[in-house]
């Protein structure tokens, strides 16, 4: 960390993109279980409702429905608190982070003897990297290198500092 003349602390971005790969995966992990734990217990309170859903009780169904969402959920979930708690950070190395992780958990889990949990560890890891791969790559090469390439960077670099929700900036707003 090093401190600038205004008084800021900069941290730098090597150390901010670490922690996004551990806020990332963090994230990801409780995310993704509570969102399958979410469709599991909702599948079993309403169990008419799924049936007419899916034509007949299939419990995989219901599993691998659960798993893509909690990956999709966890990976976009992971990617907002990043954002929300972190300046800067690179987005490419959390990316192969993910592919990593995740990757070796498919390797670990997709040699049972069922082809249907094996289908739904391959879904779920198709899943959380394509989605991942949406959020993380794609954004960091569509992102403008300056800020001064944002719209009217000229008006908010002249506009006063923000002094929170109850402050005079917040009632000349209004």
């Amino acid at each position: 960390m090093t401190m600038e003349a205004d008084g800021e602390v900069k941290i730098p971005l090597g150390a901010e993109t670490a922690a996004a790969m551990v806020v990332a995966l963090v994230t990801y992990t409780l995310v993704h279980y509570a969102v399958v734990s979410m469709v599991m217990i909702g599948a079993d309170t309403f169990p008419d409702a799924v049936a007419l859903l899916l034509w007949g009780v299939r419990p995989n169904v219901v599993r691998v429905a659960a798993a893509l969402l909690g990956a999709a959920a966890g990976i976009c979930s992971a990617r907002l608190v990043c954002d929300l708690t972190l300046d800067a950070y690179q987005q490419r190395p959390v990316f192969w982070t993910f592919a990593g992780v995740l990757g070796a958990m498919t390797l670990g889990k997709i040699w049972t003897p069922s082809l249907a949990q094996q289908l739904a560890v391959a879904a779920q890891y198709a899943a959380a990297l394509a989605t991942a791969y949406l959020l993380y790559w794609r954004n960091e090469a569509a992102a403008p290198a300056s800020p001064a390439l944002l719209p009217d960077a000229e008006k908010l670099a002249a506009r006063p500092p923000d002094e929170g929700a109850f402050g005079p900036q917040a009632e000349r707003d209004q």
